[in-house]
């Protein structure tokens, strides 16, 4: 997809999930949360919070162009409705210089997951500079270093990464007790009031708005745009959803046919598919795996009890040969592969595991009959290089001071 097509052409994925959380809390959104009950966690001590910001100029060629931009570093204090300080939430804004009309840049607002993981990985992956890694994805050993990222999407909208609180940079003000700031709705209350001043602040209640959401960000955002609209009339503009859970049904059958064909671009990835399959390219293979998935195999899920005994072998058959699984596992699974136990299935014969968010990524635990991976292959291979040369950059070129 283009990065254009996503900002300026308004991708508008406010989808109808999200308008039924909308619809669900009307009414409910005007005001912020009641503090939460006291958690083991303890509030920490200290003077006020204050604000401060380092702001510094950059080029780096994006999109196939030079652009300069400006890059502004800094914590907002956020504030309950009667003044009291509740929090100072971190930031990093780059706005594109030189740009003759702000109303017509989008604005858009980018944070990662978890719950509780800074926006450091969305922030060196997706801002002007990022990670350097090998071509195929893996983190390299020290000394890490940073490149420009022409991916980004600082060519069509200006981006300001943020960090929830108690994550990265944001913490809770001195006497505040951080459980107060957890949960899916004050987290999005919160956020909202970091975006209302964010947009005040700098003068872009007029731009195009829009929401950039990982993993659990993209529950956040779900919520995020009901608050938003109910709490501070911010209508926005669209989502972007990255690695996307927010309008997943844990429990139904659904979700295995969507899973299908990740499952089968990864077998084919590490050589396990028969040949009639390893022969095609990934693209044919996932179209293949689409079909099948929404079809047949779709059919034998929604038949359940149903399904004819010689339905069942031929599905059992079907997914063997799509999924490089054994016959006999699948139907120990009764059909319904669960992703932490394919992780763990896919190369147990190898005594090797598949990545969580990365499947081409092997690692390898010290228990190769065990249930579930033990740790994720992928991001242990490069979050030591995010985190460190995260930690250099904030300093080094953005000038942000901090014994965090």
């Amino acid at each position: 997809m283009n990065r254009k097509d996503i900002m300026a052409g308004g991708l508008a994925v406010l989808l109808a999930a999200g308008t039924a959380v909308a619809q669900g809390r009307r009414g409910t959104l005007t005001e912020q949360p009641p503090a939460a009950a006291p958690a083991a966690q303890p509030a920490r001590s200290g003077p006020p919070p204050e604000e401060k910001t380092s702001v510094t100029h950059h080029s780096a060629r994006i999109g196939g162009q030079q652009i300069t931009y400006t890059a502004t570093a800094g914590t907002y204090v956020v504030k309950a409705d009667d003044g009291t300080p509740k929090a100072t939430f971190f930031y990093v804004a780059y706005t594109k210089d030189d740009v003759p009309d702000l109303s017509k840049r989008p604005m858009a607002f980018v944070y990662n997951g978890g719950p509780g993981s800074a926006s450091l990985f969305t922030h060196m992956g997706l801002g002007p500079k990022r990670i350097m890694l090998t071509d195929d994805g893996h983190g390299m050993p020290a000394p890490y270093s940073i490149v420009d990222n022409g991916d980004s999407f600082l060519d069509a909208a200006d981006l300001a990464f943020v960090d929830a609180v108690s994550t990265g940079y944001s913490r809770p003000a001195p006497g505040e007790t951080p459980a107060q700031f957890y949960g899916v709705v004050p987290d999005a209350t919160w956020f909202s009031d970091f975006i209302y001043q964010y947009i005040t602040r700098n003068e872009r209640w007029a731009s195009p708005k829009y929401l950039i959401g990982e993993s659990y960000g993209t529950t956040r955002s779900a919520e995020l745009s009901a608050v938003l609209e109910q709490r501070h009339q911010i209508y926005l503009n669209g989502i972007v959803l990255v690695s996307s859970v927010a309008f997943a049904s844990w429990g139904a059958d659904d979700r295995f046919k969507f899973f299908l064909p990740t499952y089968v671009t990864s077998a084919w990835y590490h050589h396990l598919l028969p040949p009639d399959l390893q022969k095609e390219n990934v693209e044919a293979v996932a179209q293949a795996a689409r079909q099948f998935a929404h079809g047949d195999y779709a059919a034998a899920l929604e038949k359940g009890d149903q399904l004819s005994q010689a339905d069942y072998q031929k599905t059992v058959k079907e997914l063997a040969r799509f999924t490089g699984l054994s016959t006999k596992y699948i139907e120990e699974t009764n059909l319904r592969i669960s992703p932490q136990r394919w992780f763990k299935e896919l190369e147990r014969d190898k005594r090797r595991t598949v990545g969580r968010l990365d499947s081409r990524f092997e690692g390898m635990d010290a228990d190769a009959a065990g249930e579930r991976n033990e740790y994720d292959s992928s991001e242990a291979s490069y979050e030591g290089a995010y985190v460190a040369m995260f930690q250099d950059y904030v300093r080094r070129e953005l000038k942000w001071t901090t014994d965090m």
